[in-house]
């Protein structure tokens, strides 16, 4: 069956947590940034 793992709701899961979403927030706008500076040279 399924085994149930206990969910460490520390303040370390979260701070890795928040570091993700940062970090993923920080590449879309990057990658926007590219592609808008790039987009009128194609």
């Amino acid at each position: 069956m399924s085994t149930l793992i206990p969910m460490d709701s520390g303040p370390a899961r979260k701070t890795a947590i928040l570091a993700i979403i940062l970090i993923s927030f920080f590449m879309v706008i990057l990658d926007n940034s590219i592609i808008f500076t790039g987009l009128p040279a194609i």
